[in-house]
C-alpha cells in the first residue's frame, strides 16, 4: 500500500469510508484515540456517582466529575471558556 501525498488528492471531493485519506497513520491514530475517548466519556456520564450527584443536586459532588469530563474533552490543564 503506497500512501499518496495529501496534495495529490482532488479538492473538493466527496469523502467516504474507503477514501485514501483515512489510511494515513495520523488519521488512524486520531480515530482510535477518539473512539477510546468516547468510551471513557460514556463511562463517566453513565456512572453511578454522576447519577447520585445529579439526583442530590450537590455541586460539590458534581465538580470533580465535571473536571474529569473537561479533561477528557479539552485535554489536561485546559478548561472551557465561558
Amino acid at each position: 500500500l503506497k500512501l499518496r501525498s495529501y496534495s495529490s488528492l482532488p479538492i473538493p471531493r466527496l469523502i467516504n469510508s474507503k477514501d485514501p485519506v483515512f489510511s494515513y497513520p495520523e488519521i488512524v491514530r486520531g480515530v482510535r484515540r477518539r473512539q477510546a475517548d468516547e468510551m471513557s466519556l460514556q463511562k463517566i456520564l453513565s456512572s453511578k456517582r454522576l447519577m447520585a450527584a445529579r439526583k442530590s443536586q450537590d455541586q460539590q459532588l458534581m465538580q470533580p466529575i465535571l473536571q474529569e469530563v473537561n479533561e477528557m474533552v479539552y485535554g489536561k490543564g485546559v478548561t472551557p471558556q465561558i
